[in-house]
This record gives C-alpha cells, sequence and structure tokens, in this order.
C-alpha cells in the first residue's frame, strides 16, 4: 500500500520528510464498478484511522494517477466478479500504481474468477456482501502493511514525477548516461555540442536529486527503471539549450 509522500529531500519546520510520511494516515482508494455501494468499505477504512475516497470513473482516475502527490496506499476494487475480470481493472491498477495491496471485494464469484484476479496483481479477495467486522479485518492487515512501506514508495512516486519533468533531449542524454557514456561520447552520438551535453546532464542531476552518476542511476534504479521509458525519448524536441 502506499501512503502520502512528501518531495524528496523537502523538510517541513525542520522534520524530516520520512518522519512526517510515519504521521500521516494512510490512503485507501475504493474504486466503485457498476455503480456498488462501497459506503461499508469507506467506513471500515476510516474505522482503522485510514483517509479513503471513492472513485466512480476508475479509467479517468487511473490516467491521472501519476501526478497525484499522495497516491494510494491501499486500493479497493468493488463490483460484480464478471465485471471487475473483465475490465482488467486489477491489472491497470497493478501497472499504474505503487499500491502496497489491491483487494478485489466482488459479488458472484466463481473459481476462475478468483485465479483471475491473482494473476492480474491481486492482493486479496473479500467475498461481499461482507460484514463490518470482516471488512475492517481484511482491510487491517492492508493498512498495517502500507504503514509499513509507505515511505518508499513515496519515494519511488517522487522520483517517477521527477522523470517526468525530463524533456526528450534530457532524456537521450540521461540514456546514455546509464549506458556509461563519456560527455564527448554523446555529443559525438547525439549529434550535439559538448556545451549541451553538460547543461542537459546538469538539468538532470537537479531534476533527478542527483549530486553524482552514482545516486543519479540509483534514483533512477529506484524510479523502478533500467533504462529511459520511450515516452520521454518520444516527446518532441525542446529547443536547443
Amino acid at each position: 500500500m502506499n501512503i502520502q509522500q512528501a518531495p524528496i529531500g523537502v523538510k517541513t519546520n525542520g522534520a524530516p520528510t520520512a518522519a512526517l510520511e510515519n504521521l500521516a494516515p494512510v490512503l485507501v482508494a475504493v474504486l466503485r464498478c457498476d455503480g456498488y455501494d462501497a459506503t461499508e468499505i469507506g467506513q471500515s477504512a476510516r474505522q482503522l484511522g485510514a483517509d479513503c475516497v471513492t472513485i466512480d470513473d476508475a479509467s479517468a482516475w487511473l490516467d491521472t494517477i501519476a501526478e497525484e502527490r499522495t497516491p494510494p496506499d491501499v486500493v479497493v476494487i468493488v463490483g460484480r466478479a464478471e465485471s471487475i475480470l473483465g475490465s482488467w481493472l486489477v491489472r491497470r491498477v497493478s501497472q499504474q500504481t505503487d499500491a502496497e495491496t489491491i483487494l478485489v471485494a466482488a459479488t458472484g464469484v466463481e473459481v476462475e474468477h478468483a485465479a483471475g484476479f491473482m494473476s492480474q496483481g491481486a492482493s486479496g479477495l473479500v467475498l461481499m456482501p461482507a460484514t463490518s467486522a470482516a471488512l475492517v479485518a481484511e482491510l487491517n492487515g492492508a493498512v498495517s502493511a502500507a504503514a509499513a512501506t509507505r515511505g518508499d514508495r513515496r519515494r519511488r512516486a517522487d522520483l517517477r514525477r521527477c522523470m517526468q519533468t525530463i524533456t526528450r533531449g534530457e532524456a537521450e542524454v540521461l540514456q546514455s548516461l546509464l549506458d556509461g557514456a563519456a560527455n564527448k561520447q554523446i555529443a559525438q552520438k547525439l549529434g550535439i555540442g559538448l556545451r549541451t551535453v553538460e547543461l542537459r546532464r546538469s538539468k538532470v542531476m537537479r531534476k533527478m536529486n542527483a549530486s553524482s552518476i552514482s545516486q543519479l542511476i540509483l534514483h533512477v534504479a529506484e524510479a523502478g527503471v533500467d533504462r529511459v521509458p520511450p515516452l520521454l525519448l518520444g516527446r518532441k524536441r525542446a529547443p536547443r539549450s
């Protein structure tokens, strides 16, 4: 599960980011399918001290999740088993969020549905309708796990947001740095001036909060990638700098 993460290196009133994160409540996002009533799930999450948001348009929410400063720590997908499985929503949540736990709370569950949910990345399954006690018990483990790992997950989310600020030209230099190329080699490979390479390298280092190449590589790895995402390399070129 993911919990709120402050920007990397930022301090508030002198308190380290990690300490602030440990005080923040876990965020539970409830994605409703088929208009299913998720009131009891929200109440159970709040009973455990978590913040809870209910999402009716899961697709639109997932399209903007990368921009969220407080991504969800726990995601609960609620609705009819057939609809949830057929929409591949579990897979999308697994791929597009850093949620510690993805729970499916579904009605009409058959064995093949359960297997499908797990193969798409679900952490657990709750058969609905469920009693309040059962919901609290299921969410308790998820919320506890999220609280224990939220610092690392929020840091990873921050680093991914940092990568999204990199321009195509900077991304090309970054990829070359990750491949072990020196500045002169990068200039020759990309057909740009040495000074341009140095400027773009400096911008990349600043955006990724890195003070050395080794730290830059570490931060890129922490972001969950070992190469520059194709999305960055495919952007329109910025004016030469």
